[in-house]
This record gives structure tokens, sequence and C-alpha cells, in this order.
């Protein structure tokens, strides 16, 4: 639209709202002044609130990581639009920080022994879920071996809980017996 059009449109809606003025301060016996004085408080509050109103979540990985949504938010109480609204209860700081100081603890499921490995170090958990190590997998026999220092260390590193030998004992296989083919 062109700045005559826009300028005719807002000039012909104040006319309008003038005239209604007018009929409610003749029909109350409201003084004009203090009707508009309110429509144009009124109104100042409804321009600043839209405004303002735009999605404050900042993405924290993908092609937009960085960036603010800056989606305009329809609810007056909320500073985060539909789809980030549940980012309200927590601070976005602590979210960023979580995800940078997680390390990658993904196990998947090895078919051949029945257990999930963390592929990265070998590790072999009995549960996806529950983070306990019960030993290692040996690359040449695909079997459970007992974890070394070094795998103990490992484990600490990722914050791995470990399972006690006794524990493991029935489904783990000394070092020592694994056969080199």
């Amino acid at each position: 639209m062109d700045r005559l059009s826009v300028n005719f449109i807002y000039n012909s809606f104040e006319e309008c709202v003038n005239k209604f003025i007018e009929r409610i301060s003749l029909n109350n016996k409201i003084p004009i002044n203090e009707l508009q004085d309110i429509y144009k408080k009124k109104n100042n509050k409804k321009q600043e609130k839209i405004e303002n109103k735009n999605c404050i979540y900042i993405f924290t990985k993908g092609i937009k990581k960085g960036v603010s949504c800056g989606v305009k938010i329809r609810s007056e109480d909320s500073n985060y639009c539909s789809k980030h609204k549940h980012y309200a209860k927590t601070t976005q700081k602590t979210i960023v920080q979580e995800k940078e100081n997680e390390i990658v603890t993904e196990a998947r499921m090895n078919l051949s022994i029945g257990k999930y490995v963390h592929k990265p170090t070998n590790f072999v958990f009995f549960s996806k879920d529950i983070k306990k190590v019960c030993g290692k997998l040996s690359l040449i026999n695909n079997i459970i071996i007992e974890l070394t220092e070094k795998d103990i260390e490992l484990c600490k590193l990722y914050k791995f809980k470990i399972y006690s030998p006794s524990e493991c004992e029935s489904k783990v296989v000394p070092q020592n017996q694994v056969q080199r083919e």
C-alpha cells in the first residue's frame, strides 16, 4: 500500500472513533476530553504490546544455531511462541550448558551377543537405559571380556557405572581366556 492510502485509512478510522466518542459523551453525559484521553492511553498500550512480542527462544543446534525464533506471540503472558512455550519454565542458559557438557552415550544393540554396545569404547551394557558397564566387547571373537584399568578410567570419563565382578561373573570371559584366531 502506498503512503496516501495508509493516511486515508488512518484518518477515516480516527474520524469514526471521534464520532463514536461524541455519541457516548452525549448519551452518558461524560466529557469528550476524558473519553479521548482514555482512548489514547489504551491505544498506546496496545501498540507497545504488539511491537515487542516476539519469541525469545534461541536455537541450540542445527542450521539456525544461535538465532532467535522471532515468531510473533499471541498470548500476553508468555515470551515464547506456542512451539517453544515449554521453555518458559526453564532458563535457556542451563539447557545450552547441559547440551555442551553432554557426552554421547548412545548404545546400540549388538545382535550377535544380545547386549547393547557403546560404539566409541566397545563397552557392553545389559540395558539401553541403564548406563552400567558389564564388560568390553572383544573385536576378535565377539565375546564380552573383563575391563582393564584403562577401561575403568575411560568409564569414569564417560561417567558410566560399573557392575561388580560378581554381578557379571557368569556373563564375562576373563581376558586371559580369550582365544585369538
